[in-house]
């Protein structure tokens, strides 16, 4: 539609006395060599969208290069002076051959068509211009009051058609939505006419159909989704592509997310997730935390959409802890001679597992002499003194163990030191290994007992109640040499 300025508004050309000089002239006016068809179009909307007729009666000879050098050529509001409604339409091309062609007027044996321009997975867009230029052509006395675009799935010729739009008279495109994908449909664009003999509005003409296949909405999800942990800080991720070759996949989406770090808190933190782009499988997760909790999604993408996220869940390994321990302080308890140290566990995120233990070390700091050491599972420990059971004492004591009640088990290498005739346990000692016991010195030598008079037994943890004990004899006996002291009772 061929339309002109006036001021800030833009009017249309009226057909009166339009000619094919004329419509070389504009084409060329516009950038274009010449024109390839002009004619006139009915103006029924011009209340709606136009703003008037701004050109009327112009005359060219050709040899112009713009409108404004044509005689007449002067913009104004020709709308009452118009004697037609009908407004210029034109189509330009740069190809010289197609001056001899021009037309002014429709042929009216030339079947109307339609053009399918844009298709998605759920529609399909139509353009009936040129449709539209030639049914005005054919019925001049009608108002085109609306259009129906009128579909159904190709194949079946026994469905009816259904309408997919509606659009006003003065449009000459229009989309069908809600389509499904991957499937084929029929066209077909019906006008919708007033006619000035008679009252009510007339169907038709209807054009011609045409056929389009719907996009795909986007590839499948991928199958076989499994992620292997590869050490405490990878996972390897894999899975079977989609066969489609309709919709084949361009490359992946593989996005992690952390749910749980070191089973110590969630992911909701943020800033610990991830996302890695591959055109296919496998692919390698790095830089994890080690004994944490991911998800893992993969998801297809391709140039019509991306698939529904597949989805797994998994955990890394543990490893050796990162951090140590935290907030280490002591307590000295002069009363029982007893050092007590605390601390915290390493900070999550640095613990790489399950803490299942700690060891420590006491250092004379004047001499780096070791004063004690071993391994504790709780984030304390008793140094020195008698705090708890079992807990021995550097120095000497006039008796080997505190007499604390304590439970069953809880020291394994107690023996006891019966006489044999007497039946009766008269000394204890301690297990050094499968044939040795440590005992005191006068257990042995100040009751001159014989190798036969003394027995060992094990695993008596309540005297006063029968309970299952091993037995044995004893064989060679060692005493050491400072024994003959009495008030040492040194053991040996």
């Amino acid at each position: 539609m061929l339309q002109v300025i006036n001021g800030k508004f833009w009017g249309d050309v009226c057909y009166q006395d339009w000619t094919s000089e004329n419509a070389n002239v504009a084409c060329k006016h516009l950038g274009y060599a010449t024109a390839e068809g002009t004619h006139a179009m009915v103006a029924t909307s011009r209340k709606e969208i136009f703003r008037g007729i701004y050109l009327q009666d112009v005359h060219c000879n050709g040899s112009e290069n713009s409108l404004w050098e044509c005689d007449n050529a002067v913009v104004g509001d020709y709308s009452s002076t118009c004697d037609s409604l009908h407004v210029v339409w034109l189509s330009c091309t740069n190809h010289e051959s197609a001056t001899d062609e021009i037309t002014t007027v429709a042929d009216e044996t030339m079947e109307p068509s339609i053009q399918v321009v844009r298709i998605t997975d759920s529609s399909v867009a139509l353009d009936w211009q040129r449709w539209f230029s030639l049914a005005e052509q054919e019925l001049p006395q009608e108002y085109v009051i609306s259009f129906q675009v009128l579909f159904r799935p190709a194949g079946d010729p026994s469905m009816n058609f259904t309408i997919g739009a509606q659009v006003p008279g003065y449009f000459t495109y229009g989309t069908v939505e809600k389509l499904a994908a991957r499937t084929q449909y029929e066209f077909k664009v019906e006008a919708m006419r007033l006619l000035f003999d008679r009252p009510g509005e007339t169907a038709g003409p209807t054009s011609s159909v045409v056929t389009a296949i719907t996009l795909c909405s986007g590839p499948k999800p991928v199958s076989s989704l499994t992620v292997e942990v590869e050490s405490v800080n990878q996972l390897n991720v894999m899975w079977q592509s989609p066969i489609d070759e309709d919709c084949p996949p361009e490359y992946y989406i593989v996005e992690y997310k952390l749910i749980s770090r070191e089973h110590c808190e969630d992911g909701s933190e943020g800033g610990l997730d991830g996302t890695l782009r591959v055109v296919a499988p496998p692919a390698l997760l790095t830089n994890l935390h080690a004994y944490s909790r991911y998800t893992v999604n993969v998801t297809v993408v391709n140039t019509y959409g991306r698939s529904s996220e597949t989805q797994r869940l998994v955990e890394t390994y543990e490893g050796v802890p990162r951090g140590t321990p935290l907030t280490i302080t002591t307590e000295y308890h002069s009363s029982k001679d007893a050092l007590v140290a605390m601390w915290a566990p390493p900070a999550c995120g640095e613990r790489n597992g399950e803490i299942t233990g700690y060891t420590y070390m006491l250092l004379d700091v004047e001499t780096d002499r070791v004063i004690d050491y071993g391994t504790t599972q709780l984030p304390i420990v008793h140094l020195l003194g008698w705090i708890l059971c079992g807990v021995p004492n550097p120095e000497f004591a006039t008796r080997i163990v505190g007499g604390e009640v304590t439970g069953k088990g809880a020291f394994p290498w107690m023996a006891q030191i019966w006489n044999v005739l007497r039946g009766t346990k008269y000394c204890a000692g301690s297990i050094l290994d499968d044939h040795w016991i440590l005992t005191a010195a006068h257990c042995i030598k100040m009751k001159n007992f014989t190798r036969k008079d003394i027995r060992i037994q094990l695993g008596d943890y309540d005297t006063q109640l029968p309970e299952p004990q091993q037995r044995s004899t004893t064989s060679p006996r060692y005493i050491h040499t400072l024994a003959s002291t009495p008030t040492s009772s040194m053991t040996t």
